[in-house]
């Protein structure tokens, strides 16, 4: 009876035991790829600016057999300059003539053109089981000395298969907003204004920025030592040489070249598409500032920024002549 007994709990035991290995026994590890983007984790449409974070991280497991970029949507300005870095006649022309694809591997001119932008994190991309991959190197150095259309848009379809022939496709969207541009509607080649005459100078200029105002700034560099007195009593920080009037973070600028000079500021700059900046009542008051300085230059270098952190800087150059 006790063997019988002792039987029964030792199988018991086994059945046991091999139930709790069978609880304890983990899942198979996921090997498929995987693609994120920390700072758009929706991949939503990123548009482009100075500072973006398009750094895009891909996870294979079994290593990368295959990775390219199908420009699926392109402004035409843009298809040459992509064309020109690939050999592959298929991506270039035929089927994917409108389409163009970069093959990150298997094309010679595509991935030397990749590598030497140094948009991946990693020097081979085959075999790797990870990588980072810079969208925002790509889309600088294509954008570099061409001037696309407000509103333009790129996207790009990223296909990758690794060596168990697992595939992932994913597609990133670029878009493009054009930067700030002043205009002078009365004087359009912003020819030097003379301000020793009866006139009073009208020095009007449009501000057009579909990317909205973020920042307005003007520097004026003399060698007016009246002028640069009389516009250090409109800044936060006195300088002794050129003068910052920033129009839109200065709390006193803002508020003193609003009611002095009815020039436009703060808010009535900031955020806006459109906006006017007219210098011509502060023209009209330099002149008596500026003779001290005799037969001279005054240069007010505007430079607006938008949201999207591009730039446009003209210069507005006022001439004095003695008597």
């Amino acid at each position: 009876m006790k063997k019988t007994l002792l039987a029964v709990a030792a199988a018991a035991l086994v059945v046991f035991g091999t139930a709790s290995c069978k609880k304890e026994k983990k899942p198979a590890e996921n090997t498929k790829p995987t693609i994120s983007w920390e700072a758009n984790s929706g991949f939503g449409r990123q548009e482009i600016t100075t500072t973006m974070d398009a750094k895009i991280e891909f996870k294979v497991p079994e290593g990368i057999q295959s990775l390219t970029l199908k420009f699926t949507k392109i402004p035409n300005d843009l298809l040459g300059v992509v064309k020109q870095h690939i050999n592959t006649s298929e991506n270039r022309t035929g089927v994917n003539a409108d389409t163009p694809v970069l093959d990150a591997i298997d094309d010679s001119n595509a991935s030397s053109y990749l590598s030497g932008l140094r948009m991946f994190s990693v020097s081979g991309l085959r075999g790797a089981t990870e990588a980072t991959a810079d969208f925002k190197i790509l889309i600088d150095d294509l954008l570099k000395n061409q001037e696309l259309a407000n509103n333009s848009e790129i996207s790009i379809l990223v296909s990758l298969v690794d060596k168990a022939d697992n595939k992932l496709t994913k597609t990133v969207t670029f878009h493009y907003t054009s930067g700030p541009e002043i205009t002078w509607k009365t004087n359009p080649g912003f020819a030097a204004v003379e301000l020793n005459t009866k006139e009073k100078p009208a020095v009007s200029l449009t501000v057009n920025a579909p990317g909205t105002i973020e920042k307005a700034v003007i520097y004026v560099s003399s060698n007016s030592k009246n002028l640069v007195n009389t516009l250090n009593k409109y800044v936060s920080e006195q300088t002794a040489t050129g003068v910052s009037l920033d129009l839109v973070e200065d709390a006193k600028v803002v508020e003193r070249l609003s009611a002095v000079y009815n020039i436009n500021t703060g808010d009535n700059l900031k955020g806006k598409s459109s906006a006017v900046i007219d210098l011509s009542n502060l023209a009209e008051a330099m002149k008596d500032d500026v003779s001290d300085a005799g037969n001279s230059d005054h240069n007010f270098d505007i430079t607006v920024t938008d949201a999207n952190g591009k730039a446009k800087t003209v210069r507005v150059v006022f001439h004095y002549t003695p008597n």
